[in-house]
């Protein structure tokens, strides 16, 4: 790792994408390199929320899963989980979390955060295999209603106009192996 004081690495990507695969890779990786790490995401945070019931802006599901009424909890959440990362000590923050459109959540981001400390992984997926991934998760599944209005379309276009770059990993195939790119920002 480069002498920045904190690395913070963004896995984004579609539910269903290989983000949290990616994520247990790069934690392997940072421990033999005795990188001092903490992994985070959004996920339990708002599966927190839905699951109390005086939480007005989820409807817990029948099958599995909750659907988020408002949109915007999805940056709340992610300001807190943002928040939180002030009480460890850690140099290295692994965030995962998913988007159909990320310029809301990296105006955010970027209030908070330097943006030389900032390293994006993108997972590039289609959006018929996340479908597939997804519907054979038992946790961080994601309702199809909610893949299809809200999931389908991916918008990177905010990183650009921010000069943001996002390493772009396909994972499209059923074995991907991940080193090299996770050795670009290691």
């Amino acid at each position: 790792m480069n002498n920045i004081s904190k690395k913070y690495i963004f896995i984004i990507g579609r539910p269903g994408s290989g983000k949290t695969t990616l994520v247990k890779r790069i934690e392997q990786i940072a421990i033999q390199k005795k990188i001092k790490y903490l992994t985070l995401n959004d996920w339990n945070i708002l599966n927190e929320f839905a699951v109390k019931k005086n939480y007005p802006d989820f409807i817990q599901l029948q099958e599995k899963g909750f659907k988020v009424l408002k949109p915007k909890i999805y940056d709340i959440a992610l300001r807190l989980l943002i928040k939180t990362i002030a009480n460890y000590s850690e140099n290295c923050f692994l965030i995962e979390f998913s988007r159909s459109s990320y310029k809301a959540s990296f105006k955010l981001i970027l209030k908070l955060i330097p943006k030389n400390e900032i390293q994006i992984l993108h997972l590039k997926t289609t959006y018929d295999n996340c479908l597939i991934r997804n519907a054979s998760r038992e946790s961080h599944y994601v309702p199809l209603e909610i893949m299809e209005s809200y999931f389908k379309n991916e918008d990177l276009s905010y990183l650009r106009i921010c000069n943001l770059v996002a390493i772009e990993i396909n994972n499209d195939s059923k074995s991907m192996d991940f080193d090299s790119q996770i050795k670009k920002i290691l």
